[in-house]
């Protein structure tokens, strides 16, 4: 007693206990910055009925040059036991890309130095069937454009909630999971 941390209790739920809907025995861990108040929207909105599994312990590479949104989508992601790897622009996450084994991307589409359509059709050409996700402020203008996008597997309009997030990851990555899971089936 005195030593358990919140987090390693069987019935604790960080999305819940940040809506204030869990465990009241320890600080509230929200981040200090900017972005909490969008963090804490992201989390504690409810999540659609019908709602897919969670996709949990996945590689993947996000790139976002905003520190407040790329700290805020790591600890979203992270929530599923994620490893992230961070980019501050394209074209760092393209190097880190080429030196690395990730199941998805996610990329912010304006960005310092390489958009996010840029890195997708880079991605594409190193490893076409790659999933990359491109998240915009203007996706509805993206989509309406009618411009191709190379590589892109999925758009994602921000401001977005964790549950889009796990229901686009478990989209993009069920094949994936299938795959994983008839690796594992008996002779």
């Amino acid at each position: 007693m005195g030593t358990e941390r919140l987090q390693d209790h069987p019935d604790f739920d960080y999305p819940q206990y940040l809506c204030g809907l869990g465990r009241r025995d320890a600080p509230v861990p929200i981040p200090v910055h900017n972005y909490s108040h969008l963090l804490t929207t992201m989390i504690c909105m409810k999540p659609p009925t019908g709602t897919p599994p969670k996709v949990l312990h996945k590689r993947i590479l996000v790139a976002e040059d905003e520190p407040g949104v790329r700290e805020a989508l790591v600890l979203l992601l992270s929530l599923d036991e994620h490893q992230i790897t961070q980019a501050v622009d394209g074209r760092q996450a393209l190097e880190l890309f080429k030196g690395g084994q990730f199941d998805l991307v996610i990329t912010d589409y304006l960005m310092p130095h390489m958009k996010g359509d840029e890195l997708a059709a880079h991605i594409h050409l190193i490893k076409p069937g790659q999933p990359v996700v491109v998240i915009s402020a203007h996706a509805q203008t993206l989509a309406d454009s009618g411009t191709p996008l190379v590589g892109v597997s999925a758009v994602l309009g921000k401001p977005f909630m964790l549950a889009d997030i796990r229901a686009m990851i478990a989209r993009l990555l069920a094949g994936q999971e299938r795959a994983a899971e008839a690796d594992f089936l008996p002779n």
